[in-house]
C-alpha cells in the first residue's frame, strides 16, 4: 500500500511537465492534483495522520477555486469585450481583475496572492506532517519553499523561482521515500 502511495505521488508530481502540450496541460494539472491527493490520502491512512490528507485537500481546493475564479473573470472579460482586440481585452481583464471595482487593481492582486499563500500554507502543513511520518526531510523543505515562494509573489513575482525550486524538492522527496518490503502471506 505504501508503494502505491509513493508511485501515485511520483506520477502526480511529474505530470505538470506536460505544460508544453497546449490542450493536455490543463488536464495534466488536474490529474496531478487528483493523484497527489490520492497519494496523500493513502499516506494518511498508512501513518494514521489525517492532517496529511486534510491539509492537502484544503490547500488544493483553495487553489483550484482560485484558478476557476481567475479563468471565469478572464473568459468573461475576453468574451464580453465588444470590438476590442485580444490585447485590449486582456488589459481590461487586468484592470477588472477580481472583485469588480470594489478594490483598486493592486489590492486585488494582493488579495489573490494572499489566497494563494493560504492554499500553500495548508499544503505546507500536509508536507510537514508527511515529512515527519516518512522521515524524508525534502517534503518539509518543499512545503516551506512553496509557502515562502507564495509570499515572495508580492515582490514582483520573485516567488515564482522559489515555487519552481519547491516543486523540484517535492519531486526529489517522492523519489527519496523508501519502499517497505512487501510482507509475504
Amino acid at each position: 500500500m505504501k508503494q502505491q502511495a509513493v508511485n501515485l505521488g511520483r506520477i502526480g508530481i511529474l505530470l505538470p511537465l506536460a505544460f508544453f502540450i497546449p490542450v493536455l496541460n490543463n488536464f495534466a494539472n488536474l490529474a496531478s492534483i487528483v493523484l497527489l491527493l490520492i497519494s496523500h490520502y493513502r499516506f494518511s491512512r498508512i501513518y494514521n495522520k489525517p492532517i496529511i490528507f486534510n491539509a492537502a485537500l484544503a490547500g488544493y481546493i483553495i487553489q483550484v477555486l482560485l484558478t476557476a475564479l481567475f479563468m471565469f473573470i478572464l473568459v468573461k472579460t475576453l468574451v464580453f469585450k465588444d470590438g476590442a482586440s485580444a490585447v485590449e481585452a486582456f488589459m481590461s481583464f487586468i484592470d477588472a481583475f477580481a472583485i469588480g471595482n470594489m478594490f483598486p487593481t493592486s489590492s486585488r492582486v494582493v488579495l489573490m496572492i494572499v489566497a494563494v499563500a493560504i492554499g500553500f500554507l495548508f499544503i505546507y502543513f500536509s508536507l510537514r506532517s508527511l515529512s515527519q511520518a516518512t522521515g524524508v526531510k525534502y517534503f518539509n523543505i518543499a512545503g516551506l519553499l512553496y509557502l515562502i515562494g507564495s509570499l515572495g509573489l508580492l515582490i514582483y513575482y520573485a516567488g515564482i523561482v522559489l515555487i519552481f525550486v519547491a516543486w523540484i524538492f517535492h519531486i526529489i522527496a517522492y523519489f527519496s521515500v523508501k519502499a517497505e518490503p512487501e510482507e509475504q502471506s
